[in-house]
């Protein structure tokens, strides 16, 4: 048996079935946060996208349902994980499969509950950190620092099934990765925003105001937290990112359906999963370019790169404004 062998997850059995009932509540999640928007009308005609800060009863008896059920699976679903790992042996999977996409998934809605229960319960007072300190920008990516622990560890001895590994042509990735930001530059600019206009729909994002403010913030504190807020946003949250979004999820649907529908769903996901739908179209956009990068030079450094890229330019125009 080859040495990286001997470190490749065991064999999942008991934990899968408590993974697909947190991948549904997963589901349920995102739909309830999707359900408390609202379309209203400003008072110069265009139509603004919010979301509310208030949810209806049902909404709010929904949510707070799935979270204690949630709290529930969670803790079976982790003593099935401790159960599996000391019965198991080996496996010598060596690709992405099903049982590492549920466990993704699962692992996502475990982080949402454990945050809405902490800060909505009031046991952590958000925010836990200054906004703008080195604190706050951790505490702004954690989702983040959960998907990149889950995949440093749940694929060790293996991180080339997501996409570690060296690009077939760099020269010509390079020049691809270029033509794709300046794609998405045009047609943001020249096709969304005029579509926008046309139809009077405001792109305006308190998503994306709350980071600008964030990284304006970041910018009056010190030059420590400058450098830290452009390693956190150009570097590790694409890289975070990257790994969970193309590197699991969209490898997997890929071998499941094909290029054409695995980019698609992993796009639409990506766009989905942030919440914004003022933003959905350009969100959409942006997964579609790292999707294609991705798949088209077999590596994930192609979409880490292009992300990385579009990042920092935003933290310096965010500066810049």
């Amino acid at each position: 048996m080859q040495p990286y062998m001997q470190l490749m997850p065991t064999i999942r059995r008991h934990s899968v079935k408590w993974a697909w009932i947190l991948t549904f509540q997963y589901v349920l999640y995102i739909s309830i946060q999707l359900s408390a928007t609202l379309i209203l009308r400003r008072a110069d005609g265009t139509w603004e996208i919010h979301m509310l800060a208030n949810m209806g009863t049902i909404q709010a008896l929904v949510l707070w349902g799935n979270i204690f059920l949630t709290l529930l699976t969670s803790t079976l679903f982790f003593i099935a994980l401790i159960r599996d790992r000391r019965i198991s042996t080996s496996t010598s999977h060596t690709q992405v499969n099903g049982t590492d996409f549920i466990h993704a998934v699962a692992f996502m809605q475990v982080f949402y509950n454990a945050s809405i229960f902490l800060y909505g319960t009031g046991i952590v007072t958000y925010p836990l950190f200054t906004v703008g300190s080195i604190g706050g920008l951790l505490e702004s990516a954690s989702l983040q620092i959960v998907l990149c622990m889950f995949c440093f560890i749940w694929f060790r001895g293996r991180l080339e099934s997501i996409g570690f590994k060296n690009p077939t042509d760099i020269g010509r990735m390079f020049l691809f990765i270029i033509g794709c930001y300046l794609g998405i530059t045009f047609l943001l600019s020249y096709v969304v925003a005029p579509l926008a206009d046309l139809f009077q729909i405001s792109l305006s994002s308190a998503r994306e105001e709350g980071i600008s403010r964030e990284i304006k913030d970041a910018k009056q504190n010190s030059l420590i937290t400058i450098f830290f807020s452009f390693f956190m946003t150009g570097i590790f949250v694409p890289i975070a990112e990257e790994m969970m979004f193309r590197g699991v999820l969209q490898t997997y649907l890929v071998k499941k359906w094909g290029a054409l529908w695995g980019i698609l769903i992993a796009s639409f996901w990506f766009a989905i999963i942030h919440i914004d739908l003022a933003l959905f179209l350009p969100l959409f956009m942006i997964g579609l370019s790292l999707g294609i990068v991705r798949h088209r030079f077999h590596s994930l450094w192609a979409s880490i790169i292009l992300h990385s890229i579009n990042n920092v330019v935003s933290v310096i125009l965010s500066y810049q404004s």
